[in-house]
């Protein structure tokens, strides 16, 4: 599956996001930001979705057990419409799985006002909690959302098992949902095949892209030298504007995707993509093409060029001429263009961009 066919699969999609790498407490508080943002105009719901988001979290933070795979965890939101699921994976010891999987069960077969009893009585420290207050967090999980969160196991080894947990909230709650369906958890095979640390779908507004970039600064910390991690920041701020500026809009949505994989020999790979027009794609091509062959001399003699056209002309086309020799410069010309045409009028353009360790 390349980002093309991810991206399709995530077409009807209002936003989409996975986290697979550094879970830590200081992540947090830019996964409530990037809620806050995308949802700014659904105050009830927002404040929902951020507790559950942080609930959801911070379980993976505090509850896995450390296994010998790579990317053993993950994080991932869908929302499309009134629908919103939450999905997470990660490893336990095999002997909280029994627990685990009575204490779901338990509350499945509870009414509302049972709920909120057995939710009182948890308060005052009722034996219903286990490890952490982690059946605390399964009920008002409960609560928040009027339905009992699904999950499932898969064996990692003869100690550990791989817990999956998907909850789905409705804005309507007359409105059925299928977490199974709209989990992220259906793509951790592909995620953990090709690598990836962090993938979102959705819009890329300002205050999204700037929650986003909080979140991609503090994972980067954690793996590159100073030089390589402000490199990596203003790749990163590159692509997305020059994604956020090029899209067109579709069935009223001006949406595009964005992904961090694991390079090669511990390098970073930044890749976008979205919908432009296929006279848009054409010219991208072509331009892409010409500088191709261009050594780093030539590079930054028509990087400099361009500069200077930018700052006597204001159209986007010269911005965008710049913004692409910028991104040449910063991968050392490490930067793949692929177009796929959808019909008579659409293609899709994804750049892929590594930043060597």
């Amino acid at each position: 599956m390349n980002l093309f066919d991810l991206y399709s699969e995530l077409k009807t999609d209002d936003f989409c996001f996975a986290y697979l790498d550094h879970f830590s407490d200081s992540s947090t508080d830019a996964l409530i930001a990037l809620q806050d943002a995308r949802l700014a105009d659904k105050r009830k719901v927002r404040k929902k979705i951020s507790f559950l988001v942080t609930e959801c979290f911070q379980n993976v933070v505090r509850h896995t057990e450390h296994s010998d795979q790579k990317l053993d965890k993950l994080f991932g939101m869908r929302s499309c419409g009134p629908i919103h699921s939450i999905s997470t994976i990660n490893p336990i010891i095999k002997s909280q799985r029994e627990q685990l999987q009575n204490s779901i069960d338990h509350l499945n077969e509870l009414s509302p006002e049972e709920l909120k009893a057995v939710y009182l009585g948890s308060l005052t420290g009722n034996d219903f909690n286990n490890k952490g207050g982690a059946g605390l967090g399964l009920i008002e999980m409960a609560r928040k959302t009027n339905r009992v969160p699904l999950y499932s196991f898969d064996s990692i080894n003869d100690e550990l098992d791989s817990f999956t947990l998907n909850l789905s909230l409705s804005e309507n709650k007359e409105e059925p949902t299928k977490e199974s369906n709209r989990s992220m958890a259906t793509f951790y095979p592909y995620f953990k095949a090709e690598n990836v640390l962090m993938m979102q779908k959705g819009n890329f507004s300002q205050e999204i892209v700037v929650s986003l970039f909080e979140l991609v600064e503090n994972n980067l910390q954690q793996n590159l030298a100073t030089a390589r991690h402000t490199k990596s920041l203003y790749l990163m701020v590159e692509l997305l504007q020059n994604m956020s500026a090029n899209t067109i809009e579709i069935d009223g949505k001006r949406n595009g995707i964005f992904q961090i994989k694991l390079g090669p020999h511990g390098g970073f790979i930044f890749q976008t993509g979205n919908c432009v027009t296929n006279a848009h794609a054409l010219e991208l091509k072509k331009y892409i093409e010409s500088l191709e062959n261009l050594n780093k001399i030539d590079l930054l003699k028509k990087y400099n060029m361009e500069l200077k056209k930018g700052l006597s002309n204001d159209d986007s086309e010269h911005r965008g001429g710049i913004g692409l020799l910028e991104i040449l410069k910063l991968t050392d010309g490490n930067l793949d263009f692929e177009m796929t045409q959808i019909n008579d009028e659409t293609s899709f353009v994804s750049f892929s961009a590594m930043v060597k360790n």
